[in-house]
């Protein structure tokens, strides 16, 4: 846990990290959830291998259609660096509507999802 504290460890390889205890977390619970089953069985029934990635997943039906949710994993989030405001920015000054409006159109997508995330099943 000392390692996620350092100041010299960049947010990817943090990220990265937390992917992988959860991976472990979640592969411990699926197999000690299954004891008198094999690995290969637990697995397939929990697991997809997407681009060589096991990813926790889990069927739901709706309409009569099944479907697959999975997880969210959090080492495929973008990277992206903050750049400040400039000290002198005042919304409130004419003189500077253009610097914040462009400021503004450039950041729009930054916090969209491209997949929705599931919050319940």
């Amino acid at each position: 846990m000392g390692e996620l504290l350092s100041p010299l460890c960049v947010a990817k390889q943090t990220f990265g990290y937390i992917s992988h205890q959860m991976f472990l977390a979640l592969w411990r619970w699926s197999v000690r959830r299954h004891p008198n089953k094999g690995r290969k069985w637990v697995a397939h029934k929990y697991f997809l291998n997407l681009q060589g990635q096991w990813t926790f997943h889990g069927w739901f039906k709706k309409a009569g259609k099944y479907g697959v949710i999975r997880l969210f994993d959090i080492a495929k989030v973008p990277i992206k660096r903050h750049v400040k405001i400039m000290s002198q920015a005042n919304p409130f000054d004419p003189f500077w509507e253009g610097f914040l409006n462009e400021r503004k159109v450039k950041n729009t997508g930054r916090n969209s999802w491209s997949d929705p995330v599931a919050t319940a099943l």
